[in-house]
C-alpha cells in the first residue's frame, strides 16, 4: 500500500536516529522529523517513539529523537515491544529516563511546554507518565483512583493540586492526548482527539531533587499501559492550531495504522 505522507530524502536527524537505535520505519520517522521542523518546532522537542520498528524493537533502551537533545530511557523489568507500542503490563515494568524534567535546565514544569502522548490503558488506574519530587507527586499523565480521569497533577512540593477529569477514555482504545503548561500563570490545559478539557490553575510552589521521569510507573507504584509515543516540547506552550498540527502529522506518519480517534 501507499505511504500515507510524500516520499522525500530521509531527513539526515532522522537517519541518524535510525542509525543509533536501530530503527527500521525510515520513511515515516523522517516524514514525522521534517513534520515537526516545518511547524517551527524541533528545536524544543524529545520524544521517544515507542513502537518497535520506529525504535530499537528490542533490548533496554528506548532511544530518544528531537532536537532538545538527548534522554535515552531505560526499560526496567521488561516492558514488552510491540509494533503498537511498548507494554508495561509486566510486574513492575516501566521506562525510566535519567532526567527531571520539573528542575534541570530544560524544565517544563514551573515553566512552560507541553507533554503529548498516544497511549491506551489496560486497567482503571493507571499513571502513563510521571516525573515527581522527593516529597510528592509533581504531576502525573494518565488516570487515577478508578476514575476516567485523563491528567492528574499536584504541581511542586508546597503547591496546590489539581485534577482534569474527563468520561472519553476507555480501556485499550489509543489515544492522543495533550498536557499544557503555562509555568507563568501555572495553568495546565488538556486537549485530546480535537476537544479541549477544562483548564486549571495550580498554586506554585518548590521543585526538589528527585531526577527520573518515568513511562509506565509513579515512582513506586507501577501502571499497566500501552505507549506508542511520548513527546515534550520544552518552553512552548502548543496552541490548539499547533496541537492538532502535530496530532495531524502524528497520525499520517508514525501513528498511521493505529486507530487512533
Amino acid at each position: 500500500m501507499p505511504l500515507p505522507f510524500t516520499a522525500r530524502s530521509i531527513d539526515p536527524d532522522a537517519a541518524a536516529f535510525c542509525a543509533r537505535s536501530g530503527a527500521s520505519d525510515r520513511a515515516a520517522l523522517s516524514a514525522f522529523v521534517r513534520g515537526v521542523k516545518d511547524l517551527g518546532l524541533w528545536e524544543s522537542m524529545v520524544c521517544w517513539p515507542l513502537r518497535s520498528e520506529q525504535n530499537a524493537g528490542t533490548g533496554t533502551t528506548a532511544y530518544s529523537l528531537g532536537g532538545l537533545g538527548t534522554y535515552n530511557g531505560s526499560l526496567v523489568n521488561g516492558p514488552v515491544w510491540g509494533a503498537d507500542g511498548i507494554d508495561t503490563s509486566p510486574t513492575n515494568a516501566h521506562i525510566e529516563i535519567p532526567y527531571n524534567f520539573l528542575n534541570g535546565p530544560n524544565s517544563i514544569v514551573g515553566q512552560t511546554g507541553s507533554l503529548l502522548a498516544a497511549f491506551a490503558n489496560f486497567a482503571t488506574d493507571f499513571g502513563i507518565i510521571s516525573n515527581r519530587g522527593a516529597s510528592g507527586n509533581f504531576w502525573a499523565f494518565g488516570t487515577r483512583n478508578s476514575t476516567t480521569q485523563i491528567f492528574s497533577t499536584s504541581n511542586v512540593t508546597g503547591g496546590g493540586n489539581s485534577i482534569v477529569t474527563e468520561s472519553s477514555l476507555s480501556t485499550n482504545n489509543l489515544q492522543f492526548a495533550g498536557f499544557h503548561m503555562d509555568g507563568a500563570a501555572n495553568v495546565y490545559r488538556t486537549r485530546w482527539n480535537g476537544t479541549n478539557a477544562t483548564s486549571a490553575t495550580v498554586s506554585g510552589g518548590t521543585a526538589s531533587s528527585r531526577t527520573n521521569f518515568q513511562i509506565g510507573r509513579e515512582i513506586t507504584t507501577q501502571y499497566a499501559v500501552k505507549c506508542a509515543i511520548c513527546i515534550i516540547f520544552d518552553g512552548t506552550v502548543l496552541s490548539d492550531t499547533q496541537h492538532d498540527a502535530v496530532e495531524s502529522l502524528y497520525k499520517q506518519t508514525l501513528g498511521a495504522g493505529l486507530g487512533l480517534p
